[in-house]
């Protein structure tokens, strides 16, 4: 067995305990703590392991130098949930009063499956409201001490300190995304809340649709994470006897994504479950433990070259087509670094300049690494991803 591979089996198995509160089994000989922790960390669940190794007797627990970082983690992650838990019910009260349609969604509402929410740790919290209100909202989110850090394309990004990101969305998904017709109507599927009059929420069937479609982007863009597939797992294991399954596959039979959630849903009964494993879920579980859990910047841009090289997989012309995307980034992405072209677009093509010109002279290295980095790439490990892709999905 490889090194990595020990920390891989063991982060799963010691996860498959904390899930089902039991005592976790110890940690296999030749275990790297070190590299234990790091593992955790890449996937943002090193809070949630401190419950799991926190039970291992002083023997068998890490060194105290790994073991102070996990308690370290472990607390910061109750900070942070107190602190959104708090903050988002007095947003959702204040959209209440001023009656303004609003539905959070992803870890906002996935958290409360978990043995405890602060062990689903969030960088953001993401609502869904309407366009037309998108002024009142930001008055009244500056009002409780946000700022506007950013506003395009389909979201507006507000934080407060010490970490509260709110990411207010207009659409579920940007208007790129394979799946946006699909959830362009997504309010006409929508339903109230329980005692709330405009606070709403997905049935629990279209929950899992648009779950499944986000863990998708993530999968084929970079990879996706550990967390993400507990997750899954957990919503699954909640709620299976209550869904429409009928109608669940019919909807992801539409979008393209059932064969990936049935794999993905093998998957989390392979780790969690105990369920016979097979090939194919230990290729995906290598990716899925590999990846993190916003992905790998190679693997995205072996992602970018597949998406730039067509059908006919011309790595070559991908490869052009990727780095002029990386000199001329698009105009949204180019708004969220100048602020100014939300209200001067025509001025694009000067901060295009003025974007290159600071790389070439300010950050050569890392520029000159990037482009070294995606002409390097060669058409096997394009090829291997792609074909990747085509058997799981």
């Amino acid at each position: 067995m490889t090194a990595i591979k020990i920390e891989h089996n063991y982060l799963i198995g010691l996860l498959e305990d904390v899930l089902h509160n039991r005592q976790v089994r110890k940690p296999p000989d030749g275990l790297d703590w070190d590299r234990f922790y790091k593992l955790a960390v890449h996937h943002h669940i090193s809070n949630m392991v401190c419950y799991g190794i926190s039970q291992l007797g002083e023997s068998s627990r890490p060194q105290a130098d790994i073991m102070n970082l996990f308690e370290m983690d472990y607390k910061k992650g109750i900070a942070r949930e107190a602190t959104q838990h708090l903050t988002i019910e007095k947003v959702l009260q204040i959209f209440e009063e001023n009656r303004i349609d609003c539905m959070p969604v992803k870890g906002y509402v996935l958290k409360y499956l978990y043995p405890r929410p602060d062990m689903r740790v969030m960088a953001d919290i993401d609502i869904l409201f309407k366009d037309e209100k998108t002024s009142e909202v930001k008055e009244l989110l500056l009002g409780m001490g946000f700022e506007l850090k950013s506003a395009v394309g389909n979201q507006d990004v507000y934080y407060k300190k010490p970490f509260m990101n709110i990411e207010m969305h207009r659409s579920l998904v940007i208007r790129e995304s394979p799946y946006y017709d699909y959830f362009s109507q997504v309010w006409e599927r929508a339903k109230l809340k329980s005692g709330s009059k405009y606070v709403y929420e997905l049935s629990l069937e279209d929950f899992l649709i648009y779950t499944m479609a986000h863990l998708a982007k993530h999968y084929m863009a970079a990879g996706t994470g550990i967390r993400s597939i507990i997750d899954i797992w957990l919503y699954k294991e909640r709620y299976q006897n209550e869904m429409n399954w009928e109608y669940v596959d019919a909807e992801l039979e539409k979008i393209k994504l059932l064969a990936l959630t049935r794999n993905i849903c093998g998957l989390c009964d392979v780790w969690f479950r105990g369920a016979e494993s097979n090939d194919l879920y230990e290729e995906i579980g290598d990716f899925i433990v590999s990846s993190g859990v916003y992905g790998l910047a190679q693997r995205s841009q072996l992602a970018s070259l597949l998406k730039n090289a067509g059908p006919t997989r011309n790595i070559t012309l991908g490869k052009y087509h990727y780095i002029l995307q990386l000199i001329f980034l698009k105009p949204a992405n180019m708004k969220i670094i100048y602020p100014v072209l939300n209200e001067y677009p025509f001025l694009l093509p000067l901060f295009w300049v003025h974007r290159g010109f600071k790389s070439i002279f300010f950050k050569r290295n890392s520029t000159l690494k990037i482009l070294d980095n995606a002409f390097s790439l060669d058409n096997e490990s394009v090829n291997n991803l792609a074909d990747f892709h085509n058997k799981t999905m």
